[in-house]
């Protein structure tokens, strides 16, 4: 059993320890409490059921060899072991949800624990792994997030109503579920009626309207806040903004043990985000050159070059394809070289070749 287990896992997983794969193996093996025990064990699967890791051998009836009944302590310190065996962000996240879970729970003591230091590490683990996985996989990412946010639209369960209902309204995706009955129940709750024949929604809105008129707080906090820090003067003569602003100087100008300030640390790191070398051969500055180049000729005014005898010499584009500033605003009745010395002109800069020539613009 162990070898046909381990065997897969050499197949189809990245593995950071073999010692630790195989010490995972024989701890689930050793381990078995051969049958459920109420309040006492859970049901793991040996090979993770992750769609990263083994999803086919998630059915642990068709697949009986794949699970095992491990008290809760020993289930918890298994993820840990896997955690140590394998390079999958998936048990990592497993691994720390557990950790926040199972006591909460009741399920495990605080002594059966990792220490607050060494799960900090792991949290810190998760976080990279979770950021390399997103880079390496970003159409997942974007899959997984779609079937998150599904999720919690067609159960009601975002945390803030606020947000449900700004992401309900922003996608038309969304349109095709049926509304969540906790979304049912708030427009319900909102929309009825008392005595005098005013809705919840319309009670709100006139005690906050009148609020603001008692109050004269039409201006948005945020305004509040600038206008605070602009004009309320502290204790030392200057005001709230200005202190900021010397603060921020002497935190961003405070030299480290390596005589840096976060001005010189920060311009070395974006002098390194830079000059990076891409696959292509290129630098990241000169990418975004190239990007913002393309960008630019996409939305710039294109136009055509025509001779007075209405052939196209250059066909959409833009001014700075054009060997000579001469042509701009030329007409079919003022083309270009039509005054000897404009043609003499065109001649000295080796441009007599457009001569008769004229724009077009392209809509």
């Amino acid at each position: 059993m162990k070898n046909k287990i381990l065997q897969k896992f050499e197949k189809n997983t990245k593995i950071k320890s073999q010692q630790k794969l195989e010490q995972y193996i024989d701890y689930c093996i050793k381990n078995n409490q051969r049958k459920r025990i109420k309040g006492k064990t859970s049901h793991h699967h040996i090979l993770p059921q992750a769609e990263s890791c083994f999803p086919e051998y998630s059915n642990l009836k068709e697949n009986p060899w794949n699970g095992t009944h491990l008290l809760y302590s020993d289930h918890y310190y298994a993820h840990w072991l896997l955690t140590e065996a394998i390079d999958d962000y998936g048990q990592l996240f497993a691994f720390c949800s557990m950790h926040n879970k199972d006591m909460k729970l009741g399920r495990i003591e605080e002594k059966d624990l990792m220490s607050p230091e060494e799960f900090q590490k792991k949290m810190e683990e998760r976080s990279e792994s979770h950021r390399q996985w997103v880079k390496d996989n970003p159409l997942k990412a974007i899959q997984a997030s779609t079937k998150m946010v599904k999720t919690r639209l067609e159960n009601g369960s975002y945390v803030s109503m606020g947000l449900y209902l700004s992401k309900l309204k922003k996608s038309d995706k969304w349109k095709e579920h049926d509304e969540p009955l906790r979304l049912i129940k708030f427009k319900e709750t909102m929309s009825k009626k008392d005595e005098n024949g005013l809705s919840k929604q319309e009670l709100l809105t006139q005690k906050m309207l009148m609020t603001r008129k008692e109050n004269n707080s039409y201006k948005t906090g945020a305004t509040k806040g600038v206008n605070t820090k602009k004009n309320e003067i502290s204790e030392n003569g200057l005001t709230i903004l200005e202190n900021s602003i010397i603060k921020y100087k002497k935190t961003m100008s405070k030299k480290d043990e390596n005589g840096l300030t976060i001005y010189d640390k920060n311009g070395k790191k974006s002098s390194l985000t830079k000059n990076k070398v891409q696959e292509n051969g290129l630098t990241n500055a000169q990418n975004a050159g190239i990007k913002l180049s393309e960008t630019l000729r996409r939305k710039a005014q294109k136009y055509n070059v025509i001779n007075i005898d209405g052939n196209i010499i250059m066909k959409e584009v833009i001014m700075s394809d054009i060997p000579t500033q001469g042509l701009k605003n030329k007409t079919k009745e003022k083309y270009f070289g039509k005054t000897e010395i404009s043609k003499k002109r065109a001649v000295k800069y080796g441009v007599e070749h457009l001569i008769g020539c004229y724009l077009e613009k392209i809509n």
